[in-house]
């Protein structure tokens, strides 16, 4: 069988998720702005809204576009994974370890509520590892981090998120070794900018 052409919104709203893996952030927003003019209970642009607040840092915007994204499609699974990464940008920029601590631990409550078939585990593993290195426990985000590249080889954000687990527990030559491999291969450049940074230090 043939698969079924995507409906104008949902090829609009996967441009948007493409720009923003780019750093094409105003033109992701414009795309799913567009979307949401249309149709506004579109989970895959109320999501995508989230995520580019979240990626500009601008956390409260994207408060304001998850509580927007909750009360149009409650529990989507998309919407909730967009939640579970705004949780952990605020612990990113949390100014003191007991703060930043219980942001981890939100991001991880918050994925406990994502549905599981939705949620791809090598997805969920990675989100829960990052929530650990975020908190700064390098030997807890081990295993899961391990488990998301078993899962997903391929997974560029995962790979990386092994580099800095790697180098956060002192295994720096093994650390720079995976960032030189994301850094070859990825076309994300924040992404690629955060692989050099760990590959090639100063």
């Amino acid at each position: 069988l043939m698969p079924r052409p995507l409906s104008r919104p949902d090829a609009f709203s996967r441009l948007g998720w493409l720009a923003l893996a780019i750093d094409r952030l105003s033109l992701a927003e414009r795309h799913f702005e567009a979307v949401l003019r249309v149709d506004p209970e579109h989970a895959a642009s109320l999501a995508g809204l989230v995520a580019f607040e979240t990626r500009r840092g601008h956390l409260s915007g994207a408060e304001d576009h998850l509580t927007r994204a909750n009360a149009a499609v409650p529990n989507d699974p998309q919407v909730c994974v967009a939640s579970v990464r705004l949780a952990l940008a605020h612990a990113k920029v949390a100014e003191t370890p007991q703060e930043r601590a219980a942001r981890a631990s939100d991001a991880r409550d918050r994925l406990e509520t994502c549905s599981e078939p939705a949620v791809p585990a090598s997805l969920r593993s990675a989100l829960v590892g990052e929530s650990f290195l975020v908190e700064g426990q390098a030997l807890a985000a081990r295993a899961p981090l391990d488990h998301a590249e078993t899962l997903l080889p391929s997974n560029l954000e995962s790979r990386l998120l092994r580099a800095r687990q790697r180098l956060d527990e002192g295994r720096v030559a093994t650390g720079r070794a995976l960032a030189m491999s994301v850094l070859a291969r990825s076309h994300d450049d924040a992404q690629g900018d955060a692989a050099r940074a760990m590959a090639l230090p100063d």
